[in-house]
């Protein structure tokens, strides 16, 4: 597991916030993101500003983040394929942009 050069203190802070959000939200099944947000939020945040933090996000009627395996893979299309419309723009190379397509 990546720790985003947190402390074992800090690690245990993320796993801290991370079990009272899947407490609060059972609904969340699969959002591969929140450990790495909130890791980082903690780099700048207390504990307690960096549950509100990501609590707010997971819990706003925007869903910013995906919370299940389908809007995981659903999101992940959808920057895949505004990034090769934008990289094509950008770079002349093809190859670019097969990468892009394949990944």
């Amino acid at each position: 597991m990546v720790q985003h050069y947190l402390t074992d203190a800090g690690v245990k802070a993320v796993r801290r916030v991370l079990s009272v959000i899947a407490h609060e939200r059972p609904d969340i099944t699969y959002s591969p993101l929140l450990f790495t947000l909130t890791a980082i939020l903690l780099h700048y945040l207390d504990e307690t500003a960096c549950y509100t933090c990501v609590s707010s996000l997971v819990t706003s009627r925007h869903r910013y983040i995906a919370q299940t395996v389908i809007s995981h893979q659903a999101q992940t299309l959808a920057v895949g394929e505004l990034a090769v419309k934008h990289v094509v723009r950008t770079f002349s190379s093809s190859e670019v942009v097969d990468k892009l397509i394949d990944n």
